[in-house]
């Protein structure tokens, strides 16, 4: 079972970790107005957690003025409504935006790296 959960979420991690640094790199990063946050309640490991998602309005470089909720959710409070954030939408679909965070990436690359090794080590050992 350690073996599956140590290559199935790694696996998962890799791929959001592709679409992710894709958007990072070629995505346009842009400035956008928070509105509202959209909550929403989410059930992890029997404890009931509400999220909340952004929904922001920018501009694209084509001028045009979208209002989009973002692909970000927070149990806390680190964004707030009236606050301006750094964003980064996709130049093919403008709707498709999430927070700009350039690091993020990489720490999921290397956490799942971390988990997958994790995993191995206490399959061998058990």
């Amino acid at each position: 079972m350690l073996l599956f959960i140590g290559f199935v979420f790694p696996m998962m991690g890799l791929y959001y970790y592709y679409t992710l640094q894709k958007t990072m790199q070629t995505g346009v990063v842009t400035k956008a107005k928070v509105i509202r946050m959209e909550k929403t309640w989410s059930m992890s490991r029997g404890t009931l957690t509400q999220l909340s998602y952004p929904v922001v309005v920018y501009q694209t470089k084509a001028g045009e003025e979208l209002t989009v909720q973002l692909e970000y959710a927070t149990s806390w409070e680190t964004v707030r409504k009236g606050q301006t954030i750094t964003i980064v939408y996709r130049p093919e679909n403008p709707k498709v935006a999430t927070v700009y965070m350039p690091v993020f990436p990489k720490v999921l690359l290397w956490g799942s790296i971390l988990l997958f090794m994790v995993c191995l080590v206490l399959e061998w050992v058990m």
